[in-house]
């Protein structure tokens, strides 16, 4: 079976669309990004650049 990089034809695909845009614009708060920072902006978890290449692979860009 031949892997889709995008199906844009999917029933759900709008659905899935408008509501990640729904949750970026009501968690646009100081607070939630203050949030976000300290979870990921610790970089206390090294990683090199090839397994970063590896881990994009896996993104899920909506």
């Amino acid at each position: 079976m031949e892997k889709v990089f995008r199906d844009y034809n999917k029933p759900d695909v709008n659905a899935a669309v408008r509501d990640h845009y729904r949750k970026m614009r009501e968690r646009q708060t100081f607070e939630y990004v203050q949030e976000m920072q300290r979870k990921y902006l610790m970089f206390n978890k090294p990683m090199d650049l090839w397994d970063a290449m590896i881990h994009l692979n896996d993104l899920i860009d909506v």
